[in-house]
């Protein structure tokens, strides 16, 4: 298992994963807004490498500790709620 540096302001999906105790596959479904019900991590990649700000993950797991559905605290984490026209898809 790998552990995430503290200190390191980026994560890899696989460390990312490991800091919240869930799989690669499960994460990678929560970024890209595959699970019901739950809002998306904000996420950016290099090249293959999926990388998230350990500032987006505290802020969006203290917004699902509150239950909102979006967290809207940091504009380098921003996520807006999908579109009436995207939900439609």
């Amino acid at each position: 298992m790998i552990h995430p540096n503290p200190e390191t302001p980026v994560m890899t999906l696989t460390q990312a994963a490991s800091y919240l105790q869930v799989s690669k596959a499960h994460l990678s479904n929560v970024i890209n807004g595959k699970v019901p019900g739950v809002p998306p991590v904000r996420s950016f990649r290099l090249g293959r490498r999926i990388l998230i700000k350990r500032e987006c993950i505290e802020e969006w797991l203290e917004g699902a500790g509150r239950g909102r559905l979006v967290v809207v605290r940091s504009e380098a984490c921003l996520v807006s709620p999908p579109s009436t026209q995207e939900r439609g898809k």
